[in-house]
């Protein structure tokens, strides 16, 4: 004799009161008068056999989402956020406004009480400071500067400047790693503690 759940009509029935009813798995084990468990491998079965088929459709305004998933996979990364580019102009000094909004939703969803968030130099990061930001919720972490430090030109390219502008943005606390001469004017050192230098959480 067929076991039950091997009755091809049984699976369909399942999968159909499951996906297009919306019942729960006890309530088609009560209407049927299967097991709850009878009731699961049924459904398992329907989507192995391809009774059932998922389709998760990207939504039109998620024009990267493909694309995010893709790298994350090829790259093992956890998250990817791709952002549209304002116009075809290219430059040094542009400032891309959605990649900038994509910055401050991605940290302020992350971001964890008394958290450190390494950042470094540069002029992208300069021109996300410099973004039309309003209505930021408020940070409770630390931006440290990673890499760089005060030169005689671009200072606002240097990672003490853009953790200041960061923390500002964030209404966050900012650590500085500023840069001496000694008296007999020889290379700068670095003074400072240098400490939990890539954002990660770490726990104590």
């Amino acid at each position: 004799m067929k076991k039950i759940i091997d009755d091809i009509r049984l699976i369909y029935k399942c999968c159909s009161l499951y996906y297009e009813d919306n019942m729960s798995q006890q309530e088609i084990s009560e209407t049927l008068q299967i097991s709850r468990p009878s009731v699961a491998r049924m459904i398992k079965s329907g989507r192995r056999s391809g009774i059932v088929k998922i389709e998760i459709k990207n939504p039109d305004n998620l024009m990267f989402a493909n694309m995010e998933r893709e790298l994350e996979k090829k790259f093992g990364l956890e998250e990817v956020v791709i952002a549209a580019a304002n116009s075809t102009e290219i430059g040094p000094n542009i400032i891309n406004e959605n990649l900038a909004q994509e910055m401050a939703k991605f940290l302020t969803r992350i971001a964890e009480d008394r958290e450190y968030i390494g950042v470094t130099m540069g002029m992208t990061l300069r021109n996300l400071t410099h973004a039309n930001l309003s209505n930021i919720e408020k940070l409770k972490c630390t931006f440290v500067p990673i890499v760089g430090g005060i030169g005689e030109s671009r200072y606002d390219i240097h990672s003490n400047y853009i953790a200041m502008a960061f923390a500002n943005i964030f209404k966050a606390d900012c650590l500085q790693f500023f840069l001496y001469k000694t008296a007999k004017s020889r290379p700068y050192y670095k003074i400072g503690l240098y400490f939990l230098l890539l954002h990660t959480r770490l726990h104590s």
